[in-house]
């Protein structure tokens, strides 16, 4: 069973995602795949050890929930009354999040203020904001 994965930014207050999809197994009899990951690898080849899984019933899903900039590997095994050895094991870095808050950031060029220090006046490109 090979898989091919794809991480992809959706960030947002769910993480990021990965999609991963996979060639199905040529048996009538399979019913469902186990999509098994984590953070750690999961030792050795075949082996299913990972910290999290995932059933669904079509060679694909997407993930949510992952943290950024992390290293997630993953594998997947066919259910037919019994479970098969894992396929080979993929790995993947999700994106980083980018934080945007409200408009695009600016450069603060001055700070004028008074001796105590406490800023009266900012001054951003040719526009002054009193303060």
């Amino acid at each position: 069973m090979s898989l091919l994965v794809g991480c992809g930014g959706d960030e947002g207050t769910m993480g990021t995602t990965a999609t991963l999809s996979w060639d199905p197994v040529l048996d009538n009899t399979v019913v469902a795949y186990t999509v098994h990951y984590g953070k750690d690898s999961s030792g050795f080849p075949g082996s299913c050890n990972y910290e999290h899984a995932i059933e669904v019933s079509e060679p694909s899903v997407t993930i949510t929930g992952l943290e950024p900039n992390t290293h997630y590997y993953f594998s997947v095994s066919a259910f037919n009354g019994q479970r098969s050895q894992c396929s080979n094991e993929v790995s993947k870095l999700t994106p980083e999040m980018e934080l945007q808050i409200g408009d695009t950031p600016v450069k603060v060029e001055e700070l004028h203020g008074e001796p105590a220090g406490r800023p009266q006046e900012l001054r951003i490109g040719e526009n002054r904001v009193k303060l």
